[in-house]
């Protein structure tokens, strides 16, 4: 069984625009690449890059890979997929429960036991910690959807949360991937309007270059998920 680390990213800030320029400036998205996102690599042209080459519709798959039949993974393949700083496991849109009814909620652990347990355990379809209560909740159903609280604070407090859920199932990461879609497309509007006077401090900020870079990297976990899992064909960016 793959076994994937809660991942801690590095929370570095590049320095501050001393002549912050225009958000008309041809010179905008380069100024705010080297802000946001510093030695890693360009906030702003990392996520503009993935808007100008993800495909009209990017769930939309292009034929079976070489004529091969995808893989299909067995439960003792499948290991927790993290949706990045901030993220919430819901079981759809509509879903208002902060906790489903077949979950288990234990205190006091940390994140790397939650992970480990439901990844052990075939019936645990995802999980969600906070950080800051050390409260594990193990779904025993499906997190089909997501929310970010950074982006949409629905939660009181700190929104030190964190969904991860199976990699094993093909449309259940393609709703993950829209989800992601739209919290990347509201970041880099936030980005050029907000965010002129230097990155946020806070990791939990729409500012942040740890934010930023945790939503590419989120990307690219559920875009490599969905090229083991899906029959058709993914293109990742």
């Amino acid at each position: 069984m793959r076994n994937m680390a809660i991942e801690v990213e590095d929370e570095s800030d590049s320095t501050l625009l001393s002549q912050p320029p225009s958000a008309n400036s041809p010179a905008f998205k380069n100024a705010m690449a080297a802000v946001l996102v510093g030695v890693i690599m360009s906030t702003v042209v990392g996520v503009t890059v993935y808007q100008s080459t993800r495909p009209a519709n990017s769930l939309a798959m292009r034929g079976a890979r070489d004529g091969l039949e995808a893989q299909v993974l067995s439960e003792k393949s499948e290991y927790l997929i993290s949706l990045g700083l901030g993220s919430v496991c819901r079981m759809s849109p509509e879903d208002t429960n902060l906790v489903p009814k077949k979950a288990k909620v234990i205190h006091g652990i940390s994140s790397e036991k939650c992970q480990k347990e439901c990844e052990a355990e075939a019936e645990c379809r995802a999980m969600e910690y906070r950080n800051s209560e050390q409260r594990c909740e193990k779904w025993y159903t499906p997190a089909r959807w997501h929310k970010n609280l950074v982006e949409h604070k629905t939660v009181n407090g700190n929104p030190d949360f964190h969904c991860l859920v199976k990699s094993g199932r093909c449309e259940t990461l393609k709703l993950h991937k829209k989800v992601l879609e739209g919290e990347m497309d509201e970041l880099l509007d936030h980005i050029k309007n907000n965010c002129m006077e230097g990155p946020s401090g806070d990791k939990y900020n729409m500012c942040s270059s740890q934010y930023a870079q945790s939503m590419l990297n989120t990307n690219k976990r559920l875009c490599e998920a969905m090229m083991s899992s899906c029959a058709e064909e993914v293109q990742c960016e």
